[in-house]
């Protein structure tokens, strides 16, 4: 009975509208079935018969402090009580008054209550409600923090006697009384970071037996007393970072054997050993000792250590040795020192080490015998000038690596040869001049590439020939980053092949490299590209990149927002005009026509195919030509069509034809031989004559099909495939002879007939043909396109007549 009750709970109470000025969202897996709604209202104080009945979560933001005076006057009253309401969010609120005979009435169910950001100076009233009586005594979080408190007194908390959570962070409190958080037994975190304590009371923190977190940083403690963490001992975390600490009572952290967390970064540490560290106890497992003035590694700490944080010190070298207390050690962060040497063997005894930070130091070359367990390497802001092929040897498992803002000049070939599994590689702002095609020879896993800031590149397009862009294996790129690159930039945008292969890429930085224009096919060549960086460029807005504004309106540019050279942004430009529908004759059926629509690898850039028809016929023994046909069709690669390959949509047909009159024929007169030459010429990109040809000729007596193939390097596939495409011509030729047939039987006019078989001959020899141009293939792991294919084949055409 109980459910059929809360079900109508729910049906009835999700018909409350939620209010104009909030937002009203499901909460994800909620533990209580009727408990489905979150309200967050901004700037207004909602009506309670506004709200859902099924309410679990109330956020108000930047409302009047009396409109919550009164609703929380109205939740008290219960005229229209919220059952399943537990957490409470009043903040900016400017609430100045925290009245507890009015707030607590209202909230008894309440689990959290966040009061923070407003103006309250102090908690006073948490102490006690009216009549003495504990309200809230289900409260489990409260968040007071942000506010004007200046001190803690005397059972300021006692009652709450489940709180698990208290934040009291950001506000003024200088001075902590010494029961201050009596009847606080079951709390497990505490938080008075960014106060301005300078003492503690030594029993300030002993009632807080279940205490795992403690968070004491940015204030302006400068001893830890010996008796503040007696009674600890399930203390699991300490921040005690960004005070002013020089030492520590001795023994200070002794009883709390069970600390895996220290942190003590941002103090004047007078002990540079770090000695204050000794006796914490087995379970030490992360220590944060960053920007404390050391001037060699701590050697002195337990050997539980994971994460060890060493920045911003005053560290010179890293000596043999001075790690071998830390032989579980797997991060080290040594940023923002002053190292000029590592030692060969100081970290390859570290078998375990997968992060390692070395930015912002002094190195000139990279450490040697680094742990082959490593996957994030970090020497970015050195002075390293070379990168040798031996560098980086024995680090298969590297998946990141940061070289960027050094003095490099030279990356030497097979630098990078061993890095099998690198997924993110950035060499940004290095002085480089030249950047060889087989530099990156090695990744086959890249997915994030940032070669941004390389001003210094030179191009000599004759040196580099063919391929230019210096990343073989591209697949994979998901990010690229050429920004403030002008020459990688204009390689990218001129590599056909290197843009083809990056099918998966989703961001393009282009940003300042003194681009005027970009290709009109970049987004086919890309087409899972969704964010492209273009700012900082002067764009020549003519109507050319018009089509750019367009998909720009689409997807999500990178800021800043690319302009014209007279101040429009590239995404307010005007759409493309549409293309012209242009008329031709229909020359094919429809099935013929799904033959020619189909897509083809191409790579060549124009072809030149020439049909020439010769009909002869013998009329009462008269030698008569019927007709003569020339048809030419030029097939050139659109500026719109889809990268590295071909399809009808995409082909400008220029068809000249030219019929004689046909003469009438005798019943009689004998069936003519007729002949059909296609000749298919490719034309080489130095304009230079042809080279290949395809021939299909016809002799209706003997039938006959001959594939042959000739290439200028040595062929890869075998005679399977051409008896396949052999045999495939011959299908499409007879089934193309056996429509013409019927055309025949239906009357149709011969001289069309003619025509139409003239046009599926074309079209059979252009299929043929593109079906076997080779695409591009890659040698010594770059892009090598394969030239100079040649298919001639013979195959019998259906009789015209």
């Amino acid at each position: 009975m109980w459910r059929f009750a809360l079900v109508l709970v729910v049906v009835f109470g999700c018909c409350h509208a939620c209010p104009e000025y909030c937002e009203c969202h499901q909460l994800p897996d909620p533990e209580d079935l009727a408990a489905l709604l979150e309200a967050t209202c901004l700037g207004n104080v909602p009506r309670l018969v506004d709200l859902s009945s099924t309410t679990r979560r109330l956020r108000i933001i930047g409302a009047n402090e009396t409109e919550i005076l009164g609703l929380l006057e109205e939740l008290a009253n219960g005229t229209t009580p919220l059952p399943y309401l537990d957490e409470f969010h009043f903040t900016n609120c400017s609430l100045r008054v925290l009245n507890s005979s009015t707030w607590f009435a209202g909230l008894e169910r309440a689990r959290m209550l966040n009061i923070s950001r407003n103006d309250l100076p102090d908690l006073e009233d948490m102490r006690r409600t009216e009549g003495g009586q504990v309200n809230m005594s289900n409260l489990a979080v409260l968040d007071a923090s942000n506010n004007l408190v200046s001190n803690l007194s005397a059972d300021t908390f006692g009652t709450l006697p489940v709180l698990l959570r208290l934040c009291l962070k950001g506000n003024g409190i200088g001075s902590v009384d010494a029961r201050a958080f009596a009847g606080l037994g079951l709390l497990e975190e505490l938080d008075l970071s960014d106060n301005e304590l300078t003492s503690i009371p030594e029993t300030a923190l002993t009632p807080l037996e279940s205490l795992e977190k403690l968070d004491l940083s940015g204030n302006q403690l400068e001893v830890l007393g010996a008796g503040w963490f007696e009674s600890l001992g399930r203390l699991r975390e300490l921040d005690v970072s960004r005070n002013g600490l020089s030492r520590a009572a001795s023994g200070a952290l002794q009883p709390l054997p069970g600390l895996s967390v220290l942190r003590l970064a941002g103090n004047p540490l007078r002990e540079r050993d770090v000695s204050l560290l000794l006796g914490t106890g087995r379970k030490l497992e992360t220590v944060d000792a960053s920007r404390t003035g050391l001037i060699r590694v701590p050697a002195a700490l337990t050997r539980s250590v994971r994460a060890l944080r060493l920045a911003g010190n005053r560290l010179t070298s890293i000596r043999d040795g001075d790690l071998d207390s830390y032989p579980l050690l797997r991060l080290l962060d040594m940023s923002d020192n002053r190292l000029t040497d590592v030692e060969e063997d100081a970290l390859g005894r570290l078998e375990a080490l997968q992060v390692l930070d070395l930015s912002g130091n002094l190195l000139t070359k990279v450490p040697r015998s680094l742990p082959g367990s490593l996957s994030f390497l970090n020497l970015e802001r050195n002075r390293i000038d070379t990168l040798r092929f031996n560098d980086l040897l024995g680090l298969y498992n590297v998946r990141e690596l940061s070289l960027g803002k050094n003095s490099i000049v030279e990356i030497q070939e097979g630098a990078f040869g061993q890095l099998i599994a690198l997924e993110v590689l950035d060499v940004s702002d290095n002085p480089m001049k030249q950047l060889p095609a087989n530099t990156l020879n090695g990744p086959t896993h890249l997915g994030t590439l940032r070669m941004s800031g390389l001003t210094a590149l030179k191009w000599d397009q004759r040196d580099q020939g063919d391929m230019t862009f210096p990343v073989p294996a591209p697949e994979r790129l998901v990010d690229l980053d050429v920004s403030r690159s002008p020459v990688l930039a204009a390689q990218l945008l001129a590599d056909t092949a290197a843009l083809s292969a990056c099918k998966s890429l989703l961001r393009l930085n282009l940003e300042s490299a003194n681009l005027t224009s970009v290709r009109s096919d970049l987004v086919y060549f890309v087409p899972q590209l969704r964010v492209l960086g273009l700012g900082g460029n002067p764009w020549n807005c003519t109507d050319e990149i018009y089509w750019l504004g367009e998909w720009l309106r689409n997807h999500e540019e990178r800021e800043p927002l690319a302009k014209c050279t007279h101040g429009i942004h590239v995404r307010e430009l005007p759409s493309p005009p549409k293309p012209e529908a242009t008329s031709s004759r229909s020359v094919a059926t429809p099935q013929e026509s799904n033959v020619a629509t189909s897509s083809h690898p191409l790579t060549t850039e124009a072809v030149n195919i020439t049909t020439e028809l010769f009909l002869r016929s013998e009329t009462e023994g008269e030698n008569t030509t019927l007709g003569e046909e020339s048809t030419s069709v030029k097939v050139t690669r659109s500026s719109s069509s889809s990268p590295g390959r071909l399809s009808a949509s995409s082909i400008l047909l220029n068809v000249s034809h030219r019929l004689a009159p046909l003469r009438n024929r005798a019943p009689s007169t004998p069936r003519p031989t007729n002949t059909l030459q296609i000749r298919v010429e490719k034309l080489p990109a130095n304009g230079s004559s042809t080279t290949n040809a395809t021939r299909y000729e016809d002799a209706n007596e003997d039938e006959k099909v001959e594939v042959e193939k000739e290439e200028q390097e040595e062929p890869r596939k075998g005679g399977r495939e051409a008896n396949t495409v052999a045999e495939e011509l011959s299908g499409r030729a007879t089934d193309s002879g056996a429509r013409i047939s019927e055309g025949l039987s239906a009357g149709a006019h011969p001289g069309m007939l003619v025509l139409v078989g003239a046009a599926l001959g074309a079209v059979v020899a252009l299929s043929v043909v593109l079906s076997r141009r080779a695409t591009a293939r890659r040698r010594d792991c770059c892009y090598e396109r394969q030239e100079n294919i040649e298919v001639h084949t013979l195959t019998p055409v259906t009789e015209l007549w």
